[in-house]
Formats: structure tokens, sequence, C-alpha cells
């Protein structure tokens, strides 16, 4: 098993390393700022000497499979938040809606105390 590993090491592209560095370093970045994955990627990428191909295959082929799990990821919450949502949307849409009713009934009130309050008396 060890031998193995160790051949299997050797088969790796010597840019493999600082592929996976630069993948680290930009997914650190995309996930702080939300965008600049292939940016970041591709600026330490170059910076090492790896060709534009490499560079370019690299990040597209990265960029799909964040891509399809992040839309696992998403279906699965989506699932998850419609199951809580039946089960407790339908009382907290009334009672959000009798708050609403109620401050804006106060509101006119107040309203229209204040506009009596300055009217001129003759």
């Amino acid at each position: 098993m060890a031998n193995d590993t160790v051949e299997w090491y050797k088969t790796l592209d010597k840019d493999f390393h600082w592929m996976l560095l630069a993948g680290f370093l930009a997914q650190m970045v995309d996930g702080a700022l939300g965008m600049g994955y292939g940016v970041t990627s591709a600026t330490i990428l170059l910076s090492v000497g790896v060709s534009p191909a490499a560079i370019s295959g690299s990040i597209h082929t990265a960029e799909m499979f964040a891509a399809v799990h992040r839309d696992t990821v998403i279906t699965s919450l989506a699932t998850l938040i419609r199951n809580y949502s039946k089960r407790w949307s339908s009382p907290g849409y009334w009672v959000r809606l009798q708050a609403l009713c109620c401050l804006f009934s106060l509101e006119i009130s107040m309203a229209i105390l204040s506009a009596r309050s300055l009217q001129p008396t003759h």
C-alpha cells in the first residue's frame, strides 16, 4: 500500500502543489468576498509559471465541481426550508398581519390626534 502511494505520488504533475495551494488560497478569498476565485488562482498560478491553458482548465474544472456541490447544498436546504415553512409559516403570517394592522391603525390614530391638536381654536 505504501509503495503504491509513493508511485502514485511520483506520477503527479510538477505543478500539482502550486495548483493545490492556489486553489486553497483562491477559495479562502472567494469564501470571504463571494467572488474572485478565478482571478486569485490565475494570478498565483501565472506567477509560478504554469501555462495559461493549464490554468484555464483547472479553474473551469474546479468551478464546475464547486457549482455542482453548491447546487446540491441549495437544493437540500430548499427542501428543509420548504418542510419547515409549511408547518410554521401560516400562523406566523397571520401574527405578522395582525401586528401590521394594529401598528397601522395606531399610527393613523396618532396622526389624527396630532392633527387635531395642531388645528387653531376659534
